[in-house]
């Protein structure tokens, strides 16, 4: 009788280490999966290159520069300087989704009305891979 109880703890407690490891692999690989690159919206441009960091374009001219960070299906994007860069506001965070050469991002907290209208007028579509 204890030596079944025994099994089955350990098989439990073998499976709960094999869950967790599947969901921080999970986190791990969703942290990684966003799509760097430019999309044009308009006449905007925003490029996400790898190192963390955007710049938005409008007509060919820089306008905000800035950085981002993703974690799983959310981005928060800190603008830094430009044109139409929104310091004071302070950053905004959207959830994205990849739809093939789109990308479409919904606010979830952004008191940027220009940063929030450039990313979620309409889908921004891939122009380059970085």
């Amino acid at each position: 009788m204890i030596n079944q109880s025994t099994s089955r703890i350990r098989s439990l407690g073998a499976l709960l280490t094999l869950l967790i490891i599947a969901v921080l692999a999970g986190t791990l690989v969703a942290k990684g999966t966003f799509p760097a690159g430019t999309y044009a919206s308009g006449d905007f441009t925003v490029t996400f290159r790898s190192d963390g960091t955007f710049r938005v374009s409008e007509k060919g001219d820089p306008v905000v520069d800035g950085s981002y960070t993703v974690e799983a299906d959310r981005i928060t994007l800190t603008d830094k300087q430009g044109r139409y860069a929104c310091v004071a506001e302070g950053p905004g965070k959207y959830t994205w989704k990849q739809n093939g050469e789109t990308l479409v991002f919904t606010k979830v907290d952004d008191i940027c009305p220009g940063r929030e209208r450039t990313l979620t007028k309409q889908p921004l579509t891939k122009q380059s891979t970085e």
